[in-house]
């Protein structure tokens, strides 16, 4: 119950902040940043800090497959990758590519810098433990709502009316 308690509050956290540009490399091997290197609006963001994490952004993605198949929300899974050993990390990147569908690749980030930056964005403490988190950006780049954690039929509604027009 205090997880569920825990994860509202945090979705209910203030927002609206315009994002600052974070550097990024789509699987794809193409280089931009986000907010403003992305496609469409709005824009989800689902946020991994850590390789256990992926098993709830997967869980996520699943969910919302029917969702982020049509043109809008353009959504996007992160994976911060930046605290990965080098030598690990093109072994890694490489397993990426192999589960990932190729049209699906453009819309996956690979975040090789700037974790802090990326726990500003996403809310997250200092250490975001294995949770997924969700970060909806408007078209200015603004922070329109956050949301934590495993996927719930009450986060994803709060997801889906933070989506709406």
């Amino acid at each position: 119950m205090r997880g569920v308690l825990a994860a509202l509050a945090f979705a209910l956290a203030a927002t609206g902040a315009a994002a600052a540009p974070l550097p990024v490399e789509t699987l794809a091997g193409r280089s931009l940043t986000v907010p403003d290197g992305l496609a469409g609006d709005p824009r989800l963001l689902v946020v991994a800090f850590t390789h256990d994490a992926r098993q709830l952004t997967e869980q996520w993605g699943q969910r919302l497959a029917p969702l982020c198949a049509g043109p809008a929300p353009s959504c996007y899974d992160v994976a911060i990758i930046e605290k990965m050993p080098g030598f690990v990390r093109g072994f890694a990147i490489g397993r990426m590519r192999d589960k990932v569908a190729p049209a699906r690749q453009p819309y996956f980030l690979l975040a090789k810098t700037d974790t802090a930056g990326w726990r500003q964005l996403a809310g997250a403490p200092d250490e975001p433990g294995d949770d997924a988190y969700l970060i909806v950006l408007a078209s200015d780049g603004s922070v329109k709502w956050r949301g934590r954690g495993a996927w719930s039929a009450s986060l994803e509604a709060e997801l889906r009316q933070a989506l709406a027009p």
